[in-house]
């Protein structure tokens, strides 16, 4: 197919400076024409990594895998990091009327003592709202002519993360962009980031990979298999290959990201292919392909969970009899019963079931055991997240009870069945969101690892806080313990961190100490302090709605 010709009226490049880059298409919002937009990093940091080598144990890959490489009692599973999407937009950063929707969540580190990282993801936050700023004032001019001619109501530029890895080996995550220009049809652009967990650079795939070269002819064998060769453009072998090995760059423009299992590679439209045919992938696996990684980027795939695409159709040993098992999954939206459809198929066996909410996104989780299960998340009102579990490992699936605490993502990743963070609403003198460590049970369901559940604190609106308006009793808490009671006067200020949600809410003191406020809660719900309404100890309780 002839590579199309396309007028580049309305040029916005999207600079992700030393985050990778790839290529882009904006819509000219005047015209409907597309434009294709080179975006490349403007790193030139000459890729390096670990020297040392370090073999999975035995269970972490397959037989064929495992040879030539020499075991070594030196490798552990690299620790999780949580991280959290803000949900609200990180600071005006467009003025103007002709954008009515400009929104762009922020990636932060949740866990204690990785202060390097935190600086760095400030940065790359930092750049990816210059991204949509840029957007903005480049596009503002044509925008508004459509909105005065009376053809648009406002543009729109938007931002979305999906985490994709998070350990202390790298933090990787996908950004696409969305750019609503008044074309004949919104741009889309993928980017991806890989981050450095110790803050000292943005990795490029010569930093993970052993074998550049033959990841790049991998990847290039790989792609007249997703799509139809007549849908190819001519020069699809020179553009790949350019994306790997720029001019006058040391780094690849390719997009890409790593999960657990392996690293995927992104095109974006009009780079292989028409804009009909959207965006492709390519999925290199750690098993299948373990010579071209670098051995400390690897992790052990005994065990995973692997997030997939909507209506999804994957070929995998479901129940560890060792024998693989084809399993697709449908999840329809019925838009006026408010619910969605699931068809999940194993073989020739599938079972449907009509859930309450909206579709968000699921989750093939298989245990250390081989047993797998579908973890799905559900939307309904106010954006309440609903966790729904099908058990894959038998001949015909079956969905397990709902999770009935509305415990669910929110946006969390889950990789590792063995440990992955929850959301939920907490409801104990105010309304907050928090989170907790879980793991999946034998009976294929979540299980706290933790007792208290941590909670948000939103730096961009102002640290959250209670003000007591009376004498309360309070226990102070060292080091998670209760150690002693202690009378806190009128006028004492509490920054919520922690609760059960069903006993206690524990708070920091602006002189640094933690305590733990005791409320009882009767069968309607109201809840009390030492037998008094709570609405008595506090000048305000920010509870929602």
């Amino acid at each position: 197919m002839k590579r199309k010709a396309a007028l580049l009226f309305l040029v916005t490049a999207l600079i992700f400076t030393s985050c990778g880059g790839g290529t882009a298409e904006i819509t000219d919002s005047k015209t409907g024409e597309e434009s294709v937009v080179n975006v490349q990093s403007e790193s030139t940091q000459t890729a390096s990594g670990s020297e040392g080598e370090i073999s999975l144990p035995e269970e972490a890959a397959n037989a064929d895998s495992q040879e030539g490489q020499e075991e070594s009692s030196d490798w552990t599973e690299p620790e999780i990091i949580t991280v959290g999407i803000s949900g609200s937009e990180p600071g005006s950063f467009y003025e103007g009327e002709e954008f009515g929707y400009v929104w762009c969540p922020a990636l932060t580190v949740l866990d204690e003592g990785y202060e390097a990282l935190e600086k760095e993801l400030t940065e790359v936050n930092q750049q990816r709202r210059d991204a949509l700023h840029k957007i903005c004032e480049e596009n503002k001019e044509s925008v508004r002519e459509l909105i005065d001619d009376g053809l648009i109501v406002s543009g729109s530029v938007s931002s979305s993360i999906t985490v994709q890895r998070s350990d202390e080996r790298i933090l990787s995550f996908l950004d696409e962009t969305y750019a609503n220009l008044g074309g004949t049809h919104p741009s889309s652009f993928v980017s991806g980031y890989n981050l450095d967990v110790s803050g000292e650079k943005i990795l490029t795939l010569k930093d993970v990979l052993a074998d550049y070269d033959g990841f790049a002819d991998y990847v290039q064998s790989k792609v007249p298999e997703i799509y139809e060769e007549e849908e190819l453009f001519d020069d699809y072998g020179t553009v790949v290959h350019d994306l790997f090995y720029p001019e006058n760059q040391e780094a690849e423009t390719i997009p890409w990201t790593m999960d657990r299992e392996g690293i995927t590679v992104y095109f974006n439209t009009y780079v292989l292919a028409p804009y009909a045919s959207g965006n492709r992938k390519v999925h290199v696996s750690f098993d299948e392909n373990r010579e071209l990684f670098r051995s400390e980027y690897l992790c052990d795939t005994s065990h995973f969970a692997r997030r997939l695409d909507r209506d999804a159709s994957v070929t995998e040993d479901l129940n560890g009899d060792g024998t693989k098992e084809s399993f697709s999954f449908q999840a329809e939206d019925l838009y006026e019963e408010y619910s969605t459809r699931f068809t999940v198929t194993i073989g020739d066996q599938s079972v449907t079931e009509t859930i309450p909410g909206w579709y968000v996104e699921s989750y093939l989780v298989r245990r250390a055991d081989g047993h797998c299960y579908l973890y799905s998340e559900l939307s309904g009102d106010n954006d309440y997240r609903n966790l729904y579990v099908f058990d894959l490992g038998g001949t015909s699936p079956v969905l397990l009870q709902e999770n009935e605490e509305e415990v669910s993502f929110y946006g969390y990743l889950m990789a590792d069945p063995e440990k992955f963070v929850l959301g939920q609403r907490v409801y104990m003198l105010g309304t907050y969101m928090g989170y907790r460590s879980y793991s999946v049970g034998e009976d294929g369901l979540p299980h706290p690892m933790e007792d208290s559940i941590k909670l948000l604190t939103d730096t961009e609106e102002g640290e959250r806080s209670l003000k007591s308006i009376r004498e309360m009793k309070v226990w102070i808490v060292e080091d998670g313990e209760e150690t002693k009671e202690e009378v806190l006067p009128a006028g004492t200020v509490f920054y919520p961190r922690r609760s059960d949600d069903s006993s206690y809410l524990e708070t920091e003191l602006e002189d640094g100490r933690f305590c733990r406020i005791y409320v009882e809660v009767d069968e309607v719900g109201l809840r009390y302090i030492d037998g008094v309404d709570e609405r008595e100890y506090f000048e305000d309780l920010p509870y929602a709605g």
